[in-house]
């Protein structure tokens, strides 16, 4: 946890009110399925383009512009969700999630983020990007039975990525407490 000079910070993309929905069924599929399971509160669920872990809270405007800056002229576009699955594997989960579908703009987006991220000096992540919204974190790896939750993606959903958020994350015991410290607009979507 970062001290009071620090700020744990994680720049990500919001879910919209249907992904928020479908985690939500989600839960209740899966309740009493699961033992020592964390869910997300609907309204904290989002998408991580990057995290950045402690960083100084003085470089929080400098972090933003240099998002602004990396990100101008991104047009905003649709993404698709894909499946329900987990990290590492449904039998040893320790995170569930809602899968996007992975497209040329999400990894884009995801590419210039890390780019002006590391016109800042933050050095880019060395696992790769797999598009999803966590909905629950497991205490103690376990099986998780996806199967009863297939359902609520056969039909996809198609979410508009109109803005990248910058925020800050405190660890409480209750759960994290998120504030939003930057909102990055994408320019509005081409249409033929």
């Amino acid at each position: 946890m970062g001290t009071e000079s620090n700020l744990r910070l994680f720049v990500a993309v919001d879910a919209d009110k249907i992904i928020r929905s479908k985690a939500d069924a989600a839960r209740k599929a899966l309740d009493g399925s699961l033992s020592s399971v964390r869910w997300v509160g609907t309204e904290k669920i989002h998408l991580t383009l990057r995290f950045l872990g402690d960083v100084g809270a003085e470089r929080v405007d400098w972090l933003a512009s240099a998002l602004r800056s990396g990100l101008e002229g991104s047009r905003s576009f649709q993404a698709e969700t894909s499946s329900f699955g987990t990290f590492p594997d449904s039998r040893k989960a320790r995170v569930i999630w809602l899968g996007i579908k992975e497209s040329e703009e999400c990894l884009a987006l995801q590419k210039k983020t890390n780019a002006a991220l590391l016109e800042v000096g933050i050095l880019a992540e060395r696992r790769s990007f797999r598009p999803h919204f966590t909905i629950a974190r497991l205490k103690r790896p376990c099986s998780v039975p996806l199967d009863k939750v297939e359902h609520l993606t056969r039909t996809a959903h198609r979410l508009t990525i109109d803005s990248v958020m910058l925020y800050s994350s405190t660890l409480r015991p209750e759960g994290p407490v998120y504030e939003r410290l930057a909102r990055i607009s994408l320019r509005p979507e081409q249409h033929p």
